[in-house]
């Protein structure tokens, strides 16, 4: 598997579209809650530290690198989102303590919003009940 640093714009686009539908994360024991809004810089430090522990591990090499959170960065629908978290959840997770880092809870709850974001939604059934035809 290759590993790569993601472009800088990437994780301020999903810093942005966290802030804009209030994303928060419950993360670490004890439980503490985070507000991307707010705290917009906190956590692209935190997705990029993440991301560079994994590419570090991954090429047994030291790369060290900042970031300035851009407020003004590419608005992105529910599905960039999605696939955005993808991305840099693929190449944060080389290291053994991916699983239970901030930056994955903070992954998991974007993900978690922008598919509840997604048109459809919440005309969707909560449970399903009954056989019903799925449309392809």
């Amino acid at each position: 598997m290759s590993c790569f640093i993601v472009n800088l714009n990437h994780i301020s686009a999903l810093v942005r579209w966290a802030c804009r539908n209030e994303v928060s994360v419950y993360y670490g024991n004890p439980s503490r809650r985070l507000d991307i809004a707010g705290n917009e810089q906190e956590t692209c430090d935190i997705f990029l530290a993440e991301n560079i522990a994994s590419f570090n591990y991954r090429y047994k090499v030291t790369v060290d690198d900042r970031m300035v959170y851009d407020a003004f960065v590419t608005s992105l629908r529910p599905i960039d989102v999605i696939k955005a978290c993808d991305c840099l959840e693929y190449q944060s997770c080389e290291h053994d303590g991916w699983e239970t880092s901030t930056a994955k809870a903070i992954v998991d709850a974007i993900k978690g919003a922008a598919c509840r974001a997604l048109p459809g939604y919440d005309d969707a059934p909560w449970e399903i009940k009954a056989k019903k035809e799925v449309a392809a």
